[in-house]
């Protein structure tokens, strides 16, 4: 009896051990996967250690920038380390991402793009500076964080138009103009096709689609003339930001497009119907 359980304890620990030498080979090739990557990781936790470290004091506003400045550098760096073609390189993208991630890099306003799936920074630290210091020496840059409550970012948030002009009227010639052309521009497309929608089918709030957000813009003139308002002001800032945008710009494209169909008083491919 005792010679057959040293037997069936000789097989277990065999196992066990194989399993171990198993578990050690994979760690050690995730180690090698991500070994390439490590330069552009310690970058980032090294920002994140100076983040964590720097008292959130008006006197530190424009530390806090500079890091904002080196987290955006360290952020691009990052994403050219991804293959060009994300469709053809899809599974690699998630490695990456895998390699370069850590939980800690939220509180820096990182993350991992849901449908890019790869490294991604918001302008979390540029508005946290605004709030330590709205009139800072980088207040061309940190004025911009106003537009959008959540953290700086044109990501599911409305759009603060009040303050997108006054930006323009702060900084004719500031740091985030094209931005905020681009803004106004898509914003004004948005409630031109929502006036039209909402004359052509005004019954759109009983199917739970509402035009609320847009209320504090829709002044008192007759429909046609708020319409013909917002499409003139959708081609003007769309003009803008043409105007400041690269042939070879990725965007152009749909700037152009955006600003044909505004012309052609073309409503059909936007999206107007207010979130929640």
């Amino acid at each position: 009896m005792r010679t057959s359980c040293t037997k069936l304890l000789g097989v277990l620990l065999l196992i066990f051990a194989a399993q171990t030498v198993s578990y050690a080979a994979a760690d050690t090739a995730d180690t090698d996967v991500c070994k390439k990557y490590y330069s552009a990781k310690a970058k980032l936790s090294n920002i994140y250690d100076e983040y964590s470290s720097l008292q959130k004091k008006s006197e530190n506003a424009d530390k806090l920038f500079l890091l904002f400045r080196r987290l955006e550098q360290a952020t691009t760096e990052a994403q050219a380390l991804y293959p060009p073609d994300y469709n053809s390189s899809a599974g690699q993208y998630d490695v990456i991402s895998s390699c370069l991630w850590d939980d800690k890099f939220q509180k820096l306003g990182l993350s991992i793009g849901h449908y890019s799936d790869r490294l991604e920074y918001s302008k979390q630290l540029m508005a946290e500076t605004h709030q330590l210091n709205p009139r800072s020496k980088y207040r061309s840059y940190t004025l911009y964080t106003e537009i959008y409550e959540k953290d700086g970012q044109p990501f599911n948030d409305f759009p603060d138009i009040e303050k997108a002009t006054s930006y323009l009227k702060e900084f004719p010639n500031g740091s985030y103009v094209k931005e905020v052309y681009g803004i106004l521009a898509g914003f004004y497309h948005d409630l031109y096709a929502a006036l039209r929608e909402r004359e052509v089918e005004p019954r759109l709030e009983e199917r739970g689609e509402t035009y609320s957000c847009y209320d504090e813009y829709i002044d008192k003139h007759p429909e046609e003339a708020k319409q013909e308002r917002a499409r003139k002001l959708g081609i003007f800032y769309f003009e803008k930001v043409i105007a400041m945008t690269p042939q070879k710009d990725h965007r152009r494209p749909m700037y152009l497009d955006e600003l044909d169909a505004l012309k052609h008083k073309n409503t059909d491919n936007v999206i107007n119907v207010c979130e929640d």
